[in-house]
């Protein structure tokens, strides 16, 4: 598709602008990277404090660390750029292939991180909106 310019006057009276890709924006890529903010908030959250309800091994030390990351890609994903996006979307299917570890906890995490998958990729498919 090609992008189209169309010009319009501001109250100012100055033109202004705006190039459209031409798709169709409903707004949902908005939403979809302010779900995904909340879910990477809720899923680091919840990884970390399982440091206090499971037992201290290796893998509980790992899911920590996936923690972090994923409240560190949740401040990323405050902005606008899309490599957050990327990011958290490879972090959240990486995530899937370690549950099964039959702890009870783990569940509500591995739930939150497929929901965070598919708001990431749902934000990152939309188009753009125009600044």
């Amino acid at each position: 598709m090609q992008n189209a310019k169309t010009e319009s006057l501001n109250p100012e009276g100055s033109i202004h602008r705006q190039h459209t890709t031409g798709g169709l924006d409903l707004g949902f890529g908005q939403m979809a990277r302010h779900g995904a903010t909340l879910l990477a908030c809720l899923a680091g959250m919840l990884s970390i404090a399982n440091l206090w309800l499971l037992p201290l091994t290796e893998g509980s030390l790992l899911a920590a660390g996936r923690g972090v990351v994923l409240l560190l890609l949740a401040i990323g994903l405050m902005g606008t750029s899309r490599l957050s996006l990327f990011l958290t979307l490879i972090v959240a299917l990486g995530g899937l292939t370690n549950s099964g570890t039959g702890a009870g906890d783990l569940d509500v995490i591995t739930v939150l991180e497929v929901c965070l998958a598919a708001s990431a990729a749902m934000a990152l498919l939309s188009p753009r909106a125009s600044r």
